[in-house]
């Protein structure tokens, strides 16, 4: 996940250029949906998820970063495709402190049978594989999958069948369900001008505002949240070793529930993030405060998938709604759900 750290210039993340739906579908007031293309989500051991890409050519897999602003390329292919590095006029800052402002363009990028040329992705800073809990580390990922891209459409993230669907979303609201539950939650959400999903959850009784972030392996809260709210910290009785971030060890705590428009997730697992994303941020702009600056911090609460792979969600950004059901849903193909027509 990353972070903007300071944006001079507004920067406008909008769909990739040329991956957008024929243009026609969206004069309606209230289309059908049409499903865009569906992928295989590829679960990987240390939390990630994988979706199979093709950059340059070749076939490769980025990670899905439902909280990453930018879509972006490990360093590595950008040197395996000899790609030239731009400055980009925002500093992005990841979870484990560390920057970026360089872009390099892809003269080529298909997903599920879209195609674009020339896209424009951030370049992921370098960070050491056995430090960084965060990001996958599996040698097949070269990029992650962003919001600037996903916002775009409607998305279907179905983990328990591994699929994910994109879904055009000028359609009448409600008109999104995929499969049949006993138990669904409606969620209202906000996309931030970091193009991430925020919704309110309850953890222990106190409502949080939550990221949706299924690039972090582990549902993670801002240690500092943590101490005010709950009086836990790093020695708390029952904390667990939760792994290294740089030279920081983490600890993870078992909170009583973990709620959601009446699904609830009993004595969950949550690690304890310290927030070095604030940290960064400090360290780059020392002594230069302006009124129309906000320092960026690490949001009070991280969804990642350590809690995501339980569930079958539904990002609806055209109603502005999340959609929640256990996995154990059986998944359904609405008639009036088709495909987009041919085009000559």
């Amino acid at each position: 996940m990353w972070i903007w750290a300071y944006h001079p210039l507004r920067f406008c993340a909008a769909l990739l250029t040329g991956l957008a739906v024929n243009a026609s579908l969206a004069h309606a007031a209230c289309d059908p949906p049409h499903v865009v293309a569906t992928l295989d989500l590829l679960p990987q051991n240390n939390g990630a998820v994988l979706v199979p890409v093709t950059v340059g050519g070749e076939r490769h897999y980025f990670s899905l970063g439902t909280a990453s602003p930018m879509s972006s390329v490990t360093p590595a292919l950008v040197q395996h495709l000899a790609l030239m590095r731009e400055h980009f006029g925002v500093t992005m800052i990841n979870t484990a402190g560390r920057d970026t402002n360089r872009t390099a363009t892809v003269p080529e990028f298909a997903l599920g049978g879209l195609t674009a040329t020339s896209q424009r992705f951030l370049i992921e800073a370098d960070t050491p594989a056995t430090t960084e809990p965060i990001m996958s580390t599996d040698e097949r990922r070269v990029g992650t999958l962003g919001a600037d891209f996903l916002r775009a459409y409607d998305v279907d993230l179905d983990f328990g069948a591994k699929k994910m669907r994109l879904i055009t979303k000028e359609h009448c609201d409600g008109q999104i369900l995929f499969w049949k539950s006993e138990i669904m939650a409606k969620l209202p959400m906000m996309v931030t001008d970091e193009n991430k999903v925020t919704f309110p959850m309850t953890l222990d009784g106190h409502e949080l505002q939550a990221v949706l972030s299924s690039n972090t392996p582990n549902t993670s809260i801002n240690l500092r949240v943590a101490g005010e709210l709950y009086d836990v910290n790093n020695d708390s009785p029952g904390n667990e070793p939760a792994g290294q971030l740089n030279d920081t060890k983490l600890y993870a705590h078992h909170f009583q529930s973990l709620s959601a428009g009446g699904l609830t997730i009993n004595n969950p697992r949550i690690v304890l993030l310290p927030d070095l994303v604030q940290d960064a941020a400090r360290h780059l702009r020392p002594g230069r405060r302006r009124p129309s600056w906000r320092e960026p911090r690490l949001p009070d609460l991280l969804v990642g998938m350590s809690t995501l792979r339980q569930l079958h969600l539904y990002i609806a950004y055209g109603e502005q709604a999340l959609y929640v059901s256990p996995t154990a849903s059986t998944p359904v193909m609405p008639p009036e759900v088709l495909p987009p027509p041919a085009t000559r």
